[in-house]
């Protein structure tokens, strides 16, 4: 043992002669540098992916809260794509970063005016392969340089290789379509024949509303829950879910069979409305300021997003059983729920049902085009509209 310990005293101080070397082979230098800017690529890359996904979710809500063949069309996305570098920059550390349109479609539709490059092979194409057909936005994201070039410039890398830097790109896709569910649906539902009779079938549905809220002059102010026939019954008209939450909210999916209260009876009337008092009151205060607010041209477009049921619920009495198809956004400007009644703040004539009408909940408003985040998909689409990233 003790021959031992001298032999492994006498190596003491090796290390440093090898150290020296791999120092003056640069081949320390060159792993630090490779290990600092490896990490910083894959930090960018992280920081782009997200400015990419927020970019193409951006995109994505821009069409979806519009009607088909408007601002979407071949080269009509300069606006949007505006927002959507600025959203992809406020994910990188600098600031920085560049967005481009790849691809686009609005059912059949391309929405760009040339044919859509081929996906890229490496890591900068998108996960998955382009649909053929549906509702879909495709962006790039690339890292941006002080000098607006597409280059990532190395730290250290350069003074060993000689390299300035390396373009980091990524890619994001989001698509959309009709909601299929929603956690704030308004408790006051209408059948798919009374939403058909107040929006012509579809094709009377007014844009995204912007704020303040002025209507266009093409658009009608609706009542909904007052419609005498043509719905195959009363029945046929609305229905009002018992929420007594002061939300005035309920988290409903397409395909959802739920109960609720038929609006048509005196009975199921009644019930919706006591049911639903604590909503009317959280209907009645912003319809106060709305009202001021529409004096000086300053009224707020508060959207409810109303579920749409099947025609013909099931079951006897006044309670029944409704099968939702979808949900259909509309700008709420009057109407009867929850013991209170109002008239439309844009028209103080215009009443659904005379105060303390228990018996005929109804609302006033405009039907309008409008999009969340969440779950899409499906064929019948009442106006709302979800987006969600699509690989």
């Amino acid at each position: 043992m003790p021959g031992l310990m001298r032999r492994l005293a006498g190596d003491r101080g090796s290390m440093a002669p090898l150290f020296a070397v791999l120092l003056a082979g640069g081949v320390l230098l060159g792993a630090a540098a490779v290990v600092v800017d490896v990490g910083r690529v894959y930090a960018e890359r992280e920081e782009l992916q997200t400015g990419a996904d927020g970019a193409a979710m951006a995109l994505a809500q821009y069409c979806a809260a519009r009607p088909s063949g408007n601002p979407c069309a071949p080269g009509g996305l300069a606006a949007a794509l505006t927002d959507a570098r600025l959203v992809a920059g406020r994910n990188a550390s600098d600031g920085r970063a560049d967005v481009t349109f790849v691809c686009g479609m609005a059912g059949t539709t391309s929405l760009r005016a040339d044919a859509c490059p081929a996906r890229p092979a490496n890591a900068t194409g998108c996960v998955r392969q382009r649909p053929a057909a549906g509702n879909y936005v495709e962006v790039q994201a690339s890292s941006r340089g002080t000098d607006d070039r597409r280059l990532l410039p190395y730290s250290f890398t350069q003074a060993v290789t000689g390299s300035p830097g390396v373009t980091v790109a990524t890619c994001a896709r989001a698509g959309w379509g009709a909601s299929q569910r929603v956690p704030y649906a308004f408790p006051f539902m209408i059948s798919e024949c009374s939403w058909k009779r107040a929006t012509a079938d579809g094709t009377e549905i007014g844009p995204h509303p912007e704020n303040p809220f002025r209507p266009g002059r093409d658009q009608n102010e609706e009542t909904v829950g007052r419609e005498a026939g043509g719905c195959d019954g009363d029945q046929n008209i609305a229905g009002l879910i018992a929420t007594n939450e002061a939300t005035c909210q309920k988290n409903v999916k397409v395909g959802d069979t739920v109960i609720g209260y038929d609006a048509g009876t005196v009975l199921g009337a009644i019930q919706g409305q006591i049911d639903n008092i604590v909503c009317g009151f959280n209907v009645l205060i912003p319809w106060l300021l709305d009202f001021i607010g529409n004096i000086f041209g300053q009224a707020t477009a508060r959207i409810v997003h109303v579920p749409i049921f099947k025609d013909g619920p099931t079951g006897g009495g006044s309670v029944k059983n409704y099968q939702i198809l979808g949900f259909a956004p509309f700008v709420l400007t009057g109407g009867n729920i929850g013991l209170i009644t109002t008239p439309s703040y844009r028209n103080l004539l215009n009443w659904c049902a005379f105060p303390l009408d228990v018996t005929h909940p109804c609302l006033i408003g405009y039907f309008v085009h409008d999009s969340l985040d969440g779950p899409y998909g499906g064929s019948a689409n009442y106006g709302l509209t979800s987006v969600g990233l699509a690989g």
